[in-house]
């Protein structure tokens, strides 16, 4: 069965967010490490119901730690998949109305 990322042991947690801050190379300002942190654990418990709803229809537990465990969902999708999807249009909007040939 697929570990469990998630766990309420306060001790357990910060070991986990020192290691992964250790190998993603992270570091914060005070005033900020507290609310990643938080939402590093949300993430844990995240990537433990994603594994588990694999495992539910005879998938693999594929979802794990990353350099992205600190990012909420809609941080990640601001920054890298909408930002990304700007650079590749070099800024273009898309028509609603596009003109079509005659």
């Amino acid at each position: 069965s697929a570990g469990k990322f998630h766990t309420t042991d306060s001790a357990a947690q910060k070991y986990m967010w020192e290691s992964w801050k250790a190998e993603y190379g992270k570091a914060y300002d005070a005033s900020i490490e507290k609310y990643r942190f938080e939402i590093f654990v949300e993430n844990l418990a995240v990537i433990d119901e994603r594994n588990a709803a694999e495992l539910a229809v005879g998938g693999e537990p594929v979802h794990g730690l990353t350099k992205f465990t600190d990012l909420k969902q809609e941080e990640f999708e601001a920054r890298y998949l909408l930002a990304d999807i700007a650079k590749k249009t070099g800024g273009a909007k898309v028509s609603d109305h596009p003109e079509l040939p005659e």
